[in-house]
């Protein structure tokens, strides 16, 4: 699995869970970026963030679900 390009770890069989820090995405993202880019089994999907999580807000945690 791959987000923004870097490899990461995936927990699970058929539901996989990452967990990366908010700060490490935003330094893998551009400033203020509205999508990350989501790679898994060669298929990647832009995915949309919360307005401002790339911003100076606190975000405890980002849930992405693919379908």
């Amino acid at each position: 699995m791959l987000i923004n390009g870097r490899e990461v770890s995936a927990k699970g069989t058929q539901r996989w869970h990452v967990r990366v820090p908010v700060k490490t995405v935003r330094a893998w993202s551009a400033p203020y970026a509205r999508t990350i880019a989501v790679s898994v089994a060669g298929s990647t999907q832009d995915v949309k963030l919360p307005i401002g999580m790339m911003g100076h807000g606190d975000l405890a945690m980002l849930v992405v679900r693919a379908k």
